[in-house]
């Protein structure tokens, strides 16, 4: 290998270590590790009101919980398989293709986002018994309010992993935290005044309504700052070219 295959082993170059490199991986994994807090942390407040509603209540929403968890897998899939695609291409500068797959992708989240609507309004009822065990009709009932509410706004929520996907895979890590830090202040808003207030409806819009709102913040954000703009992105490609040119020196 030392005689014949020279060119692919490492050299002293390939052992530099590259500050900005470090420092613009950790700023992402803390960006993404802060918006993953300040979800669970709303989850937890907006969960603690739910508990007050009495133990019928209770088993239905945990029944909704797990199907929506169920439901949502697919789309938690797709959005990180596509982060890892989108981060590819976007450091190789191939804006094209982090655009075509993202209308791909964008298509594919709202189509299994329809099918859990399709499947919550034929079986809802059904899932429902399966998941609690009982066949005690409020508690059917209020699963199955709180289950439509949720899965027939899950294109929505389609929209809004493939949109917050992408931001984060280009590096723009304030607007997934912003748009974080808003879900938190709706849960804690629910939390603390709506559920107590209004009951188990709050509880079935509290998500739905955040993520329509979140989809819309986004699609403004795409709308105002374009970031496929191809200007940037030549300059950006053509600033990567020179720095490989000035690596691959000896």
């Amino acid at each position: 290998m030392w005689r014949k295959y020279r060119d692919i082993l490492p050299e002293r170059r390939h052992f530099r270590v590259e500050r900005s490199v470090y420092l613009e991986m950790a700023s992402s994994g803390f960006a993404m590790a802060t918006m993953l807090c300040v979800v669970d942390m709303g989850s937890v407040i907006y969960q603690r009101a739910i508990n007050g509603l009495g133990e019928s209540l209770i088993v239905a929403h945990t029944a909704v919980r797990r199907l929506v968890g169920i439901f949502m897998m697919p789309l938690g899939s797709i959005a990180t398989a596509y982060s890892t695609f989108v981060s590819q291409n976007w450091g190789a500068g191939k804006v094209e293709r982090v655009k075509r797959s993202m209308r791909s992708v964008m298509a594919m989240e709202t189509g299994w986002g329809l099918f859990s609507a399709s499947a919550c309004l034929l079986f809802g009822s059904l899932m429902a018994r399966l998941l609690t065990g009982t066949t005690d009709a409020y508690v059917i009932g209020k699963a199955v309010l709180s289950l439509r509410f949720h899965l027939l706004c899950f294109p929505a929520l389609g929209l809004l992993l493939a949109l917050r996907t992408v931001l984060q895979a280009m590096g723009r890590k304030i607007v997934p935290v912003l748009s974080s830090g808003f879900e938190l202040g709706v849960k804690l808003l629910a939390g603390l005044w709506l559920i107590p207030a209004f009951g188990y409806i709050a509880v079935c819009l509290t998500e739905p309504v955040i993520w329509i709102i979140c989809t819309i913040f986004l699609i403004a954000v795409f709308g105002v700052t374009k970031p496929f703009d191809l200007n940037r992105e030549k300059k950006g490609a053509g600033q990567n070219d020179r720095n490989r040119k000035t690596e691959s020196r000896p």
